[in-house]
């Protein structure tokens, strides 16, 4: 059972506000994972489909004045992009976006291990506070090797919204006491 929320100052708060941030930060990096492998998907799809051996090489309408053009056009796109492709470096991006997201779901899972244990024994005490330690040097490891680049602020505002709902402040306990 949920407390009334205390003022930001009650010693458990920096527990749920770091679960709800990494809460955050593991949906960001799976959304960011999911668009880098679609996009990855696309272009492998692209150069696959207009390699001069596919089956679509073959279409009848390339045969025409303008198909003629239209698919020498098209097939020197895609020569740039497979010589762009190492150059690109989506494969590295995916990694990067799994391991960050990995990271921050396990960090998340063992806030919420803590979350929980604080309202089973319905104290914030010394142990929680050491374990909260532990996490809090994870979570500085997990940002610095996080990817670095500018931010997708739409995305992050409509995850933010998200997070907020499923995590609202009343859901977590506070003991009445720090111990």
């Amino acid at each position: 059972m949920a407390s009334t929320p205390p003022p930001n100052d009650h010693p458990a708060w920096e527990v749920y506000d770091l679960l709800r941030d990494t809460r955050f930060n593991a949906a960001y990096y799976v959304e960011k994972l999911a668009r880098a492998q679609r996009s990855q998907r696309w272009y492998e799809i692209l150069l696959a489909v207009m390699a001069p051996g596919s089956a679509i090489a073959g279409f009848t309408v390339w045969k025409t004045d303008w198909g003629s053009v239209l698919w020498t056009v098209l097939a020197s796109i895609v020569a740039l992009l497979a010589v762009a492709k190492p150059f690109l470096k989506m494969s590295e991006s995916v990694q990067t976006y799994e391991s960050s997201a990995t990271e921050y779901r396990s960090i998340s899972s063992e806030l919420d291990s803590l979350r929980s244990e604080i309202a089973q024994d319905r104290a914030y005490g010394a142990q929680h506070r050491e374990w909260l330690r532990h996490i809090r040097l994870r979570v500085t490891r997990a940002a610095d090797s996080e990817p670095i680049e500018p931010p997708d602020n739409s995305l992050r505002a409509q995850l933010y919204e998200r997070i907020s709902l499923e995590h609202p402040i009343n859901k977590f306990y506070f003991p009445p006491e720090a111990t």
